[in-house]
């Protein structure tokens, strides 16, 4: 990492996320402070780990008029819970690992499964700056996506 990454306040604040979705994880792990749930709450009592601004404008504010994480993941464990997060991961590594072992019974397809999950991995970096996820106008994207993945392999035979 570079010297001007830890002075950009952007990074700065996308990186106290971070420590700041940890402790209110912490609070409730299992179902999570339900989706879209203000997060102003849960500064009191909260010092940031990195951001310590030396403007006006504080950690505090930013999650005032953000209004959220910033990062799928985060939002997930964070709103949504451990429970609903590890379930949505599971459903997709099973969906990924049909994929992978048709792919590996039919190489010939191997282009197509690759240029398949070429926008699902953009989506995924994309959500980790973005709740993309909660976004229906983007989401049915990605799940449109998976669902090609999940029934990869099911057409008439051709390559």
């Amino acid at each position: 990492l570079t010297k001007h990454y830890f002075k950009d306040v952007n990074s700065l604040l996308r990186a106290e996320n971070y420590f700041f979705a940890g402790t209110i994880w912490v609070k409730k792990p299992i179902v999570g402070i339900g989706l879209h749930a203000p997060l102003a709450p849960y500064l009191e009592n909260y010092e940031p780990k990195i951001y310590k601004s030396k403007t006006n404008y504080t950690y505090d504010q930013f999650i005032i008029n953000a209004k959220t994480l910033e990062n799928i993941v985060l939002c997930g464990f964070v709103e949504m819970g451990t429970l609903f997060s590890l379930t949505y991961i599971v459903l997709i590594a099973i969906i990924l690992k049909k994929m992978i072992t048709n792919v590996r019974q039919h190489p010939e397809k191997r282009t197509r499964a690759v240029l398949l999950l070429m926008p699902l991995f953009g989506f995924f970096v994309h959500s980790m700056t973005f709740d993309s996820i909660l976004y229906p106008h983007l989401n049915w994207l990605a799940h449109v996506q998976l669902g090609m993945a999940y029934n990869f392999g099911l057409d008439d035979g051709s390559a």
